[in-house]
């Protein structure tokens, strides 16, 4: 088993995921080395594998926002009924408004798009961490199509809204956005059409 480092944990761990969110943004996914990273951070390429286990490790940890995006999302979905998309709308624009959310999606954008063992990665995790704990939660045999259906919809809002920054939709007021389109959302999780 490796040894950690003498220096303290949490410094060292930070050091190395600002290294390595300069070059991901900078450079493309495949030509990021773990060599290269561990020189910017000033330490030795074990102590990548010691925190994160491997440059894809690395890489999503690297990639993650001030708050578990996750996590929010799962909180806002509750229990599910009336009001819900708007919990989930709002909680998601609140992701995407953070300092630093819209450069790392943009990073994380373009690497799923160039390689496809990161894709596939993410992928699976995305997957297993949201869409089928939202499908359990909603149930019936159409649930994990319709968790889906809804992430596209609010995906492409956001996109529209933060990466395109089109108007009106990028300068209408968060709430009144997530109070419009929220039952729209609740229309599609709660009374579906027939999808088998």
């Amino acid at each position: 088993m490796p040894t950690g480092p003498k220096a303290s944990r949490g410094e060292m761990k930070e050091t190395i995921l600002t290294a390595a969110r300069e070059l991901f943004s900078a450079e493309e996914y495949p030509k990021v080395t773990v060599r290269s990273i561990a020189a910017r951070a000033g330490c030795d390429p074990g102590m990548i594998s010691y925190y994160f286990g491997s440059k894809v490790g690395l890489f999503r940890e690297s990639m993650s926002l001030p708050t578990d995006p996750i996590e929010s999302i799962l909180t806002a979905f509750g229990e599910g009924g009336p009001g819900t998309g708007e919990r989930l709308l709002t909680v998601v624009m609140d992701v995407w408004e953070g300092v630093s959310a819209s450069t790392n999606f943009r990073v994380l954008a373009r690497s799923l798009l160039e390689n496809e063992n990161t894709l596939f990665i993410f992928r699976a995790w995305f997957d297993r961490n949201l869409f089928t704990t939202l499908a359990n939660r909603l149930g019936g045999s159409d649930s994990k199509v319709r968790i889906q259906l809804v992430t596209g919809q609010v995906m492409g809002i956001c996109i529209l809204r933060f990466i395109y920054r089109f108007d009106p939709l990028a300068t209408i007021p968060a709430t009144r956005l997530a109070a419009y389109y929220g039952p729209l959302i609740d229309q599609q999780l709660f009374a579906p059409a027939n999808l088998g």
